[in-house]
């Protein structure tokens, strides 16, 4: 039964991701630019389509998604849409590189600051609607289990606004602050196990679930407002650069940004992907 609850995050993490690529393409095309590919997901192609000149790709993994504008070289096609569009359909496309910096961040800020809101409606609902706090607390009335985040559970009291916001500062910023410190993880997962968690949330009351999403949306916003490559806050810190005097080897740029994204690909993949691995063993093969 706790597989079925699974389709609500993973549909979830896909309308989060739908919103940012399609607010930021929307608002990328409002200033000027041509949008070449809007992406939901990441990995595998599950199907494509075409809207005014442009490539719809629906992907394997919700994990993240692209809108990829004329003249950027950001998420090269990999040979699947290619057919989709023709070069000369943006033979007189103003690339978006060309475009003022204002209007280039502009766009980069739409993305975030949609799932954003997002996020807060969402936390904002079980407020509204007086249901049982979510809360990381050992002695929490109703326990989440099986869970990712130790002590999560419900708390038979109405939801509060300063509740919603202890629950993101217990889960997505300690989750992150005990990853950076090399503190231990014991009890957390990443990705997997965040499924299992929302999903088992949702078995319990449906607001709690809704909760758990809002605090992915709201985490996905601040994790792409980062000024770290390759996230949107830097490509915006790129631009606002621009403009200052001081100039940059590209040789001491590049290396710096390759160094950077190597740091996150291992911090995401091979910490996270260890931390699930650990959570599913601790949780279901051990519990056997």
């Amino acid at each position: 039964m706790l597989l079925v609850y699974c389709i609500f995050p993973i549909g979830g993490w896909f309308l989060i991701n739908f919103i940012y690529v399609t607010v930021q393409a929307i608002v990328g095309v409002w200033v000027g630019a041509t949008v070449e590919e809007v992406s939901v997901g990441i990995g595998p192609l599950l199907w494509k389509g075409k809207y005014k000149g442009a490539a719809l790709t629906l992907r394997g993994i919700p994990l993240s998604g692209f809108t990829r504008f004329y003249g950027t070289f950001e998420n090269e096609d990999d040979g699947e849409t290619l057919n989709l569009v023709t070069p000369n359909e943006f033979e007189d496309a103003q690339e978006f590189t060309s475009l003022p910096a204002s209007r280039r961040i502009l766009v980069y800020l739409t993305g975030p600051f949609s799932v954003l809101l997002f996020g807060l409606v969402l936390l904002s609902l079980p407020v509204l609607l007086g249901s049982p706090q979510l809360v990381v607390a050992p002695d929490a009335d109703m326990p989440v289990a099986p869970t990712g985040v130790p002590n999560l559970g419900l708390q038979d009291s109405p939801t509060t606004w300063n509740g919603q916001l202890d629950v993101f500062n217990d889960t997505f910023v300690e989750f992150f602050r005990r990853l950076i410190r090399l503190e231990s993880m014991q009890g957390w997962g990443y990705v997997i196990s965040q499924v299992i968690t929302m999903a088992a949330a949702m078995r319990l009351d449906a607001m709690s679930g809704l909760t758990c999403l809002g605090v992915v949306s709201l985490g996905m916003a601040l994790i792409n407002l980062a000024p770290l490559p390759p996230m949107n806050g830097w490509v915006i810190c790129t631009a606002i650069c621009e403009s200052c005097p001081v100039r940059i080897s590209t040789r001491l740029y590049d290396g710096f940004v390759i160094a950077i994204v190597l740091l996150e690909l291992f911090a995401v993949y091979v910490c996270g992907f260890y931390l699930d691995y650990r959570w599913c063993t601790e949780t279901f093969w051990t519990a056997q």
